[in-house]
C-alpha cells in the first residue's frame, strides 16, 4: 500500500511540473517547420494549434499553403475557405484558393459534351469557354484537362485588391490571362511585375514568352537576355532564347550555343540534334546535362549473385563493394 501511495505522489509531483503546451507552442513549431520546407510537420503542428484556438487566421494560412505545396488541392481549398471565413481580409486565403483552383481539373463528361456540341461556334466558345477555361488541346477534348482559370483569376484579383504589392499573385494572374488569350490584361500584369520587381529573372521569362507569342520576337529576345543577365543559371531562359534564335531569327549558331548551355544546366532539350551538329558522344553529353547519361540517375554495375546452396549457405544480404558502384553526375 505504501508503495502505491509513493508512486502516486511521485506522479502527482511530476505532473505539477509539466507545463501544458499551448497554442503559441504549436503555432511556432508549425511556422518553423513550414519555413524549413517540411510541410507535413507544419500540418501536424498547425492542426494541434487550430484545435486550441480556431479563431486565428494565420494558422489556416500555414495549413492552406502546406497542403498546396504537397499537391493536396482539395485540402488546400478547404483550409483557404476556413481562412477566408475567419478573416475575409486576409489575402492569402484568396491566393491559395485561386492557385489550387487553377491546378484542379474540372473535366466532366457533360461539360465536354457541350464543348463538342458547339466546337464550330466560335462565339459560343468565346463567351462560355475561352474566357474561363483553359483547354490545352482543343482538337481532342476527351484527353485534355479543363482548368477554371476564370475562377482562379477572380480569387487572385480579390487578393491583389487586399494587397496591391502581392506581386506573386499578379504574376500568376498574368499567366492565367495569357492562357485565356486576354492579351491586354496579361500585358498589363506582366509589366506591373517587372515595374515592382525589376531584378527577378522569372518575370522576364514570363513576359518574354508572352511577347514571343503576341507581341514581338525582338522584345521577347530582350526579355530573355535581361533575365539571363540577372540569373545566368536559369536553363529555361537559354532554352527559350535558343529556340527563338532558331525559329524566328534563323540564327543556328546562337541557337546552338543557347540550347547547349541549357542542357549543361540540366535542361533536357528534345531533338537537340535538329538544332546542332554533334558526334554521338557529344550529343549524348549535351542532351543529358554535361554527362554521358542523365545526371539525375544512379547507375550500378552489380556482379552476378552466387548460386544459393541451402545445404551449406545461409540467407544473407549480398553486399556490393564500393568499387562496383558508378555514380554519374554526383
Amino acid at each position: 500500500m505504501k508503495k502505491w501511495v509513493l508512486i502516486s505522489f511521485v506522479l502527482f509531483i511530476s505532473m505539477a511540473f509539466v507545463v501544458p503546451k499551448d497554442y503559441e507552442y504549436y503555432y511556432q513549431k508549425a511556422e518553423e517547420a513550414y519555413n524549413k520546407g517540411n510541410n507535413a510537420a507544419a500540418i501536424y503542428y498547425a492542426d494541434s494549434a487550430v484545435v486550441l484556438n480556431p479563431e486565428i487566421d494565420s494558422t489556416y494560412t500555414i495549413l492552406a499553403a502546406s497542403y498546396y505545396n504537397l499537391g493536396k488541392l482539395k485540402e488546400a481549398i478547404e483550409y483557404s475557405n476556413k481562412l477566408i471565413e475567419v478573416n475575409p481580409k486576409n489575402p492569402f486565403g484568396y491566393f491559395y484558393r485561386g492557385l489550387s483552383i487553377s491546378f484542379t481539373d474540372v473535366y466532366s463528361d457533360s461539360l465536354v459534351k457541350q464543348i463538342k456540341k458547339h466546337k464550330k461556334d466560335s462565339a459560343w466558345l468565346s463567351n462560355n469557354i475561352r474566357n474561363r477555361y483553359y483547354l490545352p488541346d482543343t482538337e481532342n477534348y476527351s484527353y485534355s484537362g479543363l482548368y477554371d482559370y476564370g475562377k482562379a483569376i477572380e480569387d487572385l484579383t480579390k487578393c491583389i485588391e487586399l494587397d496591391s504589392m502581392f506581386v506573386t499573385a499578379v504574376s500568376y494572374r498574368a499567366i492565367y490571362y495569357h492562357y485565356l488569350r486576354q492579351i491586354e490584361a496579361a500585358e498589363r500584369d506582366y509589366d506591373y511585375c517587372i515595374e515592382k520587381e525589376p531584378n527577378v529573372a522569372t518575370h522576364y521569362l514570363n513576359r518574354g514568352s508572352f511577347r514571343e507569342q503576341y507581341s514581338s520576337p525582338g522584345h521577347a529576345r530582350d526579355d530573355y537576355t535581361k533575365g539571363i543577365d540577372l540569373d545566368s543559371n536559369m536553363a529555361d531562359l537559354y532554352e527559350k532564347r535558343g529556340l527563338l534564335y532558331y525559329n524566328f531569327f534563323h540564327d543556328k549558331e546562337y541557337a546552338c550555343k543557347d540550347l547547349t548551355k541549357a542542357t549543361l544546366l540540366g535542361k533536357y532539350i528534345e531533338n537537340l540534334e535538329d538544332y546542332c551538329t554533334f558526334t554521338d558522344l557529344e550529343l549524348s553529353t549535351r542532351m543529358y546535362g554535361g554527362y554521358p547519361h542523365r545526371h539525375d540517375f544512379r547507375y550500378c554495375y552489380c556482379p552476378p549473385k552466387p548460386v544459393f546452396n541451402p545445404e551449406t549457405d545461409t540467407i544473407r544480404q549480398i553486399e556490393i563493394s564500393p568499387g562496383n558502384v558508378m555514380e554519374v553526375g554526383y
